[in-house]
């Protein structure tokens, strides 16, 4: 009888220790489960923005290629400084400055 009761109550404790293990594992499951969704969907967003980023550089390179090709096409060249000419507006008259002469007003 003794023997029996002990058997009775060791199986009950397996049973317990499976149990728990059980419940352990499914949710160290579900949350691994989770961290694995947050990756994905963080990985879909690097993506986007990657996507973004390419298509962004991509612009900028056909512009820096379409103004190359336009400045060499029409023999485009930067006017040496002396001859810049700056036009600033002064309440009544027009400021025309330039580096190789005097400032002048034009009504």
């Amino acid at each position: 009888m003794n023997i029996t009761k002990s058997l009775v109550i060791l199986c009950g404790l397996a049973l317990i220790a499976v149990g728990m293990l059980k419940i352990h594992t499914t949710q160290e499951h579900r949350h691994l489960w989770h961290q694995y969704e947050k990756a994905l969907t963080q990985k879909m967003d690097y993506d986007t923005e990657w996507n973004k980023l390419k298509l962004e550089e991509s612009m900028l390179i056909t512009a820096v290629l379409m103004d190359k090709t336009i400045r060499d096409r029409l023999n485009m060249v930067l006017p040496k400084q002396e001859s810049i000419v700056y036009v600033t507006e002064k309440k009544t008259a027009t400021l025309v400055s330039a580096q190789n002469d005097k400032d002048r007003y034009i009504q």
